[in-house]
């Protein structure tokens, strides 16, 4: 991971940019024909109940678009939303000399990986216009 000043970028603006991105996809999933998704080797995703819901035009499309039904959003989900919090939990008086460096009450090892994760995740969407240079690990 590259440099970063442990108080730069703020905990709460990368947490805030994850929740949005978790708020987007957990919409999009739940608005979606619920899965689970299958392929069957073929172009098309069909879910139970509701026949075929998309026709691919390629094998590898159809098995890109089944890995991604909505109960694996929303796992996807969930697991934002955890590092969000984790990064926007008050530090403990005295960590890392007053600084939380994002594991906001965590050991320091615990803390770095936290912020590591943080940003890593946020990366993800890195075209977003509400991403900042700073972010990038």
């Amino acid at each position: 991971m590259g440099s970063v000043d442990i108080l730069d970028p703020p905990a709460d603006d990368i947490a805030a940019f994850i929740t949005a991105r978790a708020d987007e996809l957990e919409a999009a999933a739940k608005a979606a024909t619920p899965g689970p998704w299958t392929s069957g080797g073929g172009p098309y995703v069909g879910a139970k109940g509701h026949g075929i819901i998309v026709q691919a035009r390629y094998v590898e499309d159809a098995t890109h678009i089944t890995l991604n039904d909505p109960d694996c959003a929303l796992g996807l989900v969930r697991f934002m939303r955890a590092i969000a919090d984790a990064v926007s939990e008050p530090a403990p008086a005295g960590v890392l000399g007053g600084h939380d460096d994002y594991g906001r009450g965590c050991a320091d090892g615990a803390m770095s990986a936290t912020r590591a994760a943080a940003l890593w995740l946020a990366e993800i969407w890195d075209s977003h216009p509400d991403f900042k240079a700073a972010w990038k690990p």
